[in-house]
């Protein structure tokens, strides 16, 4: 799974400027034979209504080239993938829905399954949503699932409903920080880096990566926070309220 931000690596030598997203498309197309970027949209909250054959993603200009490249599509409002090869559909299941992306029965959860390589070009792991599937599957209290309710369009009909996301609470500023974690794993081994262009790429195994976590969260539980929370929330009846 590819997380980029191009404009952070250079200019190519030589090359169109426009040109540059298909040209990094085409390279990673030829080296991998299973290609999934995340097309994630936030519009969902506020517009109840989703239509992935359209919905554009919003985190980076190459996902969205990717995403027009006759790719499969995940089906998830909000946390959503693309993704070309001969597993793709095992890993996306763009007939099933899916309401919750960070359960064991997500596309997450299977690209853990399979250890998937996961590759940040151009940006470190703060973009890492990942890490929230990590911290779902660990349980972490200052998070909780909150549902959106709305209605979602695919190949596969018209369907509505709840769909969640793994929220930070809204009565506190609470700032992940992941960069304490990132250094300690560059320095076990865990994730590698690389200086590129004028950037670096970052990029590691999920199976070693959440087994890390999880046992820092087990020694630490808010090593992914800035601070410490104040209290910790659940979502119920449609308002947050703090847990008793």
């Amino acid at each position: 799974m590819i997380h980029s931000a191009l404009q952070n690596l250079g200019k190519l030598a030589g090359e169109n400027f426009l040109d540059i997203p298909k040209i990094w498309l085409e390279i990673m197309m030829n080296y991998f034979d299973n290609l999934i970027m995340p097309c994630f949209n936030y519009s969902f909250p506020k517009t109840k209504i989703a239509d992935l054959r359209i919905l554009k993603s919003e985190v980076g200009v190459l996902s969205e080239v990717f995403r027009n490249h006759n790719t499969i599509r995940s089906t998830h409002p909000i946390f959503g993938f693309c993704g070309i090869g001969t597993e793709i559909s095992e890993i996306l299941k763009p007939n099933q829905i899916e309401h919750n992306p960070f359960c064991k029965e997500s596309v997450y959860g299977r690209l853990w399954d399979k250890n998937a390589l996961m590759v940040f070009l151009g940006i470190d792991i703060r973009v890492c949503t990942f890490m929230v599937f990590v911290e779902a599957m660990y349980r972490v209290k200052y998070r909780y699932f909150k549902p959106f309710f709305g209605k979602v369009i695919g190949d596969f009909g018209e369907i509505r409903g709840d769909f969640y996301h793994f929220c930070l609470p809204l009565a506190e500023s609470l700032k992940v920080n992941f960069f304490r974690i990132q250094e300690e794993m560059i320095a076990n081994g865990i994730i590698k880096k690389q200086v590129f262009g004028g950037s670096k790429v970052y990029y590691f195994c999920a199976k070693p990566f959440l087994e890390y976590v999880i046992k820092r969260l087990q020694e630490e539980p808010f090593i992914l926070l800035q601070e410490v929370p104040k209290h910790f929330y659940i979502f119920k009846d449609g308002k947050e309220s703090v847990m008793a």
